[in-house]
């Protein structure tokens, strides 16, 4: 049915409604609001406390033409009379805080998708939106499918991110060796982890030479990870091998005396 069409005639009277697409509250039941008057009539604007639409703010009453009737709240009527209410839709803010600091903030209309920042924090990761600032929990999260367009905003509001502390690994290769008894190196750390140096290994027949791997440009002997340090490390340790001298002696024999000889620890004579 089209809106112009929305009337009918009663003895005489023209019967048209002010707003097909809206409702008011009459008693238990929701009805479109309806007003009857003679032809050539006139009729006073409904009260704009009997009606209302969620999430938008009433602008006034409109012809078919898109013209505004604002004569003192009184309007003629004549044979075909349909009026609308035009609605203007409500813009709500929505702000993002991190750590208590506003992050960000965004305008979003009414039943319309807030979608959600994604930031970062050194250490963290970050898990999601929550509404409380103290949360542990995201109310929206990455694994949503919906997170982009995740709830839709009633009103202004304030919601919180929400974070986990990263755990990084430390993987180490000891090349043969081992650490002395009562001695371990962490295999993970966080972001918070207190400064730590790593204990150096030993090898049988052989001189700890350093530690290589990740941010060590050489073989470093004495290696610290800071706190405040991010990311998985590796390290390897590097040996070399002790050098020993050999002195013949002939225990009172005679003969040529054969000179000393430096051999490599479990180096094979060539």
């Amino acid at each position: 049915m089209k809106r112009e069409d929305i009337y009918e005639k009663l003895n005489g009277e023209t019967k048209f409604q002010l707003k097909p697409q809206f409702q008011c509250k009459m008693g238990k039941k929701d009805l479109s609001c309806v007003k009857t008057v003679i032809s050539g009539g006139n009729i006073s604007e409904p009260d704009e406390s009997t009606f209302s639409k969620t999430g938008h703010i009433f602008q006034g009453w409109y012809t078919i033409d898109d013209e505004l009737i604002n004569s003192d709240d009184i309007y003629t009527a004549s044979s075909k009379n349909t009026l609308y209410a035009k609605w203007n839709i409500n813009t709500y803010k929505v702000t993002y805080k991190i750590d208590g600091n506003v992050y960000t903030t965004k305008e979003v209309a009414y039943n319309n998708k807030a979608e959600k920042p994604v930031p970062t924090k050194t250490g963290y990761k970050f898990l999601g939106w929550a509404d409380a600032n103290d949360a542990t929990v995201a109310k929206y999260t990455l694994e949503d499918p919906q997170y982009k367009d995740a709830n839709k905003i009633p009103t202004d509001a304030t919601v919180y991110a929400v974070w986990e502390l990263e755990t990084y690994e430390i993987e180490y290769n000891l090349d043969g060796g081992s650490l002395a008894e009562g001695v371990t190196n962490p295999e993970e750390y966080t972001i918070l982890t207190d400064t730590f140096t790593l204990g150096n290994p030993t090898k049988t027949g052989y001189k700890f030479a350093g530690w290589t791997g990740t941010g060590l440009p050489s073989a470093t002997e004495e290696v610290s990870v800071a706190k405040g340090s991010t990311g998985d490390r590796s390290y390897k340790a590097t040996w070399e091998a002790n050098q020993y001298e050999v002195a013949f002696h002939a225990n009172g024999g005679s003969g040529t005396q054969m000179a000393n000889e430096s051999f490599k620890y479990d180096e094979t004579e060539a």
